[in-house]
């Protein structure tokens, strides 16, 4: 099998640089985006949120969206606020083009840039994902939202607490453009915090595109040991003609923070007047440091009729090959004795903690995507994938490091009808033939149609998945200094149904979700994984609404969520997200000016529930029972201006610090930032 591999490598590397090359005839056509609308994009639709002053000088659109492709139901599973609001008018496209490379079956998904007015100011990565969040309290620190749908399942399981806030593949835009485009954005606020965001694109021609992404945070925190200073760089190119297209990028992660292990007592926030700065911390000096690197490689040649000027729509055959590396590696030491002598209950080594972990992970795909025959499409993939694990920790007794290779192989099968039609569907399936998950599957569907006008649609979606998957290496093997497992847990299985209804024309998005989950992993209230071995039912309903009565508008999100077994999936029962504010676009006659700007009120609110407590030398959320959190709403008055290509904000964080009880927490023992003071800008250049 593997010399077919290595062969069909070959001939795809001969094809890719050489055939397209020679084709000019076929390829005299141009550039491709000239037909947009044939363009057969990914199956999961994007409700854009457009706020616009001119069309001449801005680009307004929303898609500030979750990109959690590893949930199994990933058609459109998660509640990310930022999907549900209507487009009032469509983006000039006559500058630049944007879009996502669709991650399993290798077809471009339309976005657009964020230039929009429209939640500018929620500037924590971890809310602009989801309304509701166990979060340790400073921006860039780790989370885990407590909507269990929009929960992340890394590759790497030590990065799944800071995935909101890194560069992925599958999340990268990619652009053509016919002036460079440039936007700046920073955020500034209390305790040193600094959020700066940087995106370039220009054209070599009008084929070749290159682009520049950089995100720092950077931020003090208002109680002791919380600093932070994270990085990401990606940078991406894209060649596209009628035959021939590859879409590359480079990813480089790096979180660096420190861990404090939460305050010594929750007293001293609850019941006295200190001052954050004053409260001691369990842990005294330990930090953690992770860093990814990720290249991806996707080249496609098509042995389509070119008679259209189509890259994607009804192609007879096209040939696809991609190539994935990343390397994760997680630091965690530990360079005086904790506070809190019995914060760990075990410490093999009484000297300092240096544990490190490892994952890498190389995969070669092949296939080959069958054109569409009544609007159908076939596409056929085969994956080698090899990744090594590997655990290291200082102990002058034993050696505590261990190295495990891994080798995977498997098919990927999909079936699906163009959703341009009324009505398309989707079914995509994994099997692994052989290596470390032999006999696991993934199966993924999607049925949705579309009723009324497509500028304003009114959709039902019916989507779901299941799977049979041996767990992650290192919930079986590991060891640290202060941890050590070695399991044989059974395969975990799971089947998850959505149902969504969306109304474009009422601003109205109603849906349902349910999983059951058969041998659940979970971290004990020891930090420890554990197998549940009996079913776990997880039932969720939510309601998006945007109400507009004049110059007011209110959003509204509420989500419902119940387990029948919440000693070992704890979910708030009720999550509220309110936003209601003031807009008015301002004209001025002399200057012929406009600005538009919006002045309001952000309320997050969950019941309680047993929400999580931390582990940072696992960089894991685990049980407790020691204490409900929750019932208490976190309050932010904002006001956001935009003015041609220029967006600024100005924004007071968790307003109601103080006035209230000072029972702010959200995950055991950490409590969430005080009040606080922030401001940004953010400006679009087009030349």
């Amino acid at each position: 099998m593997r010399k077919i591999f290595l062969i069909l490598l070959i001939l795809f590397g001969f094809a890719c640089f050489n055939l397209y090359a020679l084709d000019n005839e076929c390829l005299k056509n141009g550039f491709f985006f000239l037909n947009i609308d044939t363009i057969v994009t990914d199956t999961n639709s994007l409700v854009k949120d457009n706020i616009i002053i001119s069309n001449t000088d801005s680009v307004n659109v929303d898609t500030l969206i979750s990109s959690l492709d590893k949930n199994i139901c990933e058609t459109d599973t998660s509640f990310s606020l930022f999907k549900y609001i209507n487009s009032d008018f469509k983006i000039d496209t006559s500058v630049l083009y944007s879009w996502l490379f669709g991650n399993e079956n290798y077809l471009l998904k339309r976005v657009s840039v964020d230039t929009s007015l429209n939640f500018f100011h929620i500037t924590n990565p971890v809310y602009q994902k989801s309304i509701s969040n166990s979060f340790l309290g400073n921006v860039g620190l780790a989370n885990i939202s407590n909507i269990f749908f929009e929960r992340v399942d890394d590759d790497f399981i030590f990065l799944n607490s800071y995935s909101y806030y890194l560069f992925k593949p599958q999340n990268i835009l990619y652009y053509n453009t016919k002036r460079p485009f440039t936007n700046v954005s920073y955020k500034s606020g209390s305790e040193k915090e600094q959020i700066l965001q940087l995106a370039h694109s220009q054209n070599i021609n009008k084929y070749f595109n290159i682009g520049l992404n950089y995100n720092l945070i950077s931020a003090e925190g208002h109680y002791l040991r919380q600093e932070v200073k994270n990085h990401s760089l990606a940078l991406s190119t894209s060649f596209i003609r009628e035959r021939y297209s590859l879409h590359a990028n480079f990813i480089v992660n790096k979180i660096d923070v420190m861990d404090n292990g939460g305050i010594i007592n929750d007293y001293y926030l609850t019941d006295t007047v200190l001052n954050a700065k004053e409260i001691n911390v369990k842990l005294s000096d330990a930090r953690t440091n992770i860093q990814e690197k990720n290249f991806s490689l996707i080249q496609q040649y098509n042995f389509g009729n070119n008679s259209r000027n189509n890259f994607i729509s009804r192609l007879k055959g096209c040939l696809v090959y991609k190539l994935n590396y990343s390397s994760d590696y997680k630091f965690y030491v530990e360079e005086k004795l904790p506070t809190d002598t019995n914060y760990y209950q075990n410490t093999f080594n009484n000297s300092l903690t240096y544990d490190s972990v490892y994952y890498n992970k190389f995969s070669n795909t092949v296939g080959f995507k069958f054109g569409e025959k009544n609007n159908l499409a076939l596409n056929v993939f085969y994956t080698y994938l090899k990744s090594n694990y590997y655990y290291f920790n200082i102990d002058t007794l034993f050696n505590n490091s261990k190295s495990y290779n891994i080798d995977n192989e498997f098919f990927t099968i999909s079936l699906y009808r163009n959703e341009l039609k009324s009505l398309s569907f989707r079914i995509t399936g994994n099997y692994y033939y052989d290596g470390y998950n032999k006999d696991n599957y993934l199966i993924k569907y999607e049925v949705k149609k579309l009723i009324g006008n497509r500028e304003r649609p009114t959709e039902l979606i019916l989507s779901g998945a299941f799977k049979n998957m041996r767990n992650d290496y290192f919930l079986d093997n590991f060891r640290s200094n202060h941890f050590k497992w070695n399991n044989k847990f059974k395969n975990k299985e799971e089947n998850r149904i959505r149902l969504l209804y969306s109304n474009t024309s009422a601003k109205l998005r109603i849906g349902l979700n349910l999983s059951q989950i058969n041998n659940f992993v979970y971290f004990n209230k020891e930090a420890i994984p554990k197998q549940n071995d009996a079913n776990i039912n997880i039932y969720s309903a939510f309601v998006d609404k945007k109400i507009t009565l004049n110059k007011f508008n209110l959003l509204n999100k509420i989500v419902y969520q119940y387990s029948d077994n919440d000693k070992v999936m704890s979910l708030p029962m009720i999550s509220i997200y309110e936003s209601i504010y003031y807009e008015n676009l301002l004209k001025f006659n002399r200057t012929h000016g406009k600005m538009l700007a919006q002045i309001g009120f952000d309320v997050y609110y969950n019941t309680k529930f047993y929400a999580p407590a931390y582990m940072p030398s696992l960089a894991q959320f685990y049980l407790q029972d020691e204490k409900q959190i929750g019932d208490y709403p976190y309050v932010d008055f904002f006001i956001n201006i935009k003015i041609k290509r220029a967006r600024i904000f100005f924004k007071v964080q968790h307003l109601n610090s103080d006035l209230i009880k000072r029972e702010y927490f959200t995950v055991l023992h950490y409590p969430m930032n005080e009040r606080s003071i922030k401001f940004g800008v953010s400006w679009s250049f087009y030349n």
